[in-house]
């Protein structure tokens, strides 16, 4: 399935995503698990939390990219496998995380100007890493790219967004 001609809303979407993790639970759970060992290694030795942080920081976005890699490959029907995951959130890590932060600055930017428009910077570019990991669009592309995909579906990918967070809140 190509995701760009996905047409999905909030209840697909959901459904897609649990079909996806437990389509590939051996390794996203083996991928997740990894993102903490080298934490616990470090705190073994005595560390504190903060000095572990910025190494737990950068496993995570690594497992995270390695995360969106997996499951855009399982939902264009393509194996999942743990190490060629993990190289490609290597590989793609630069600029993953410079489009991670340069939209964070912009929706907090957007959520200081009054909320609205920071919520809808959310939904603009609500898969902008995605874009800069699976399509190597690069970090300009990665943003550009976003408005294309959601562009005609803003309000169900700012619903499943709203779901995702009440989900969260709850767990």
């Amino acid at each position: 399935m190509d995701p760009s001609r996905f047409d999905w809303g909030v209840g697909s979407a959901i459904g897609a995503t649990f079909g996806t993790v437990f389509r590939n639970f051996v390794p996203f759970v083996s991928l997740s698990l990894l993102a903490g060992i080298p934490g616990m290694l470090l705190g073994a030795t005595g560390l504190t939390r903060w000095a572990t942080m910025p190494l737990d920081l950068v496993t995570g976005q690594i497992v995270t990219i390695a995360l969106i890699y997996g499951a855009v490959r399982s939902l264009r029907g393509h194996k999942v496998g743990v190490g060629e995951c993990l190289t490609e959130g290597v590989r793609r890590l630069p600029a993953a995380i410079a489009v991670g932060i340069l939209a964070v600055l912009a929706y907090v930017l957007g959520v200081v100007l009054l909320i609205i428009p920071g919520l809808f910077l959310i939904t603009l570019w609500a898969v902008a890493i995605p874009a800069a990991v699976v399509e190597k669009a690069g970090i300009g592309g990665s943003f550009v790219r976003s408005m294309e995909l959601t562009r005609d579906r803003r309000w169900r990918v700012f619903g499943a967004m709203v779901v995702s967070w009440i989900l969260y809140a709850a767990v």
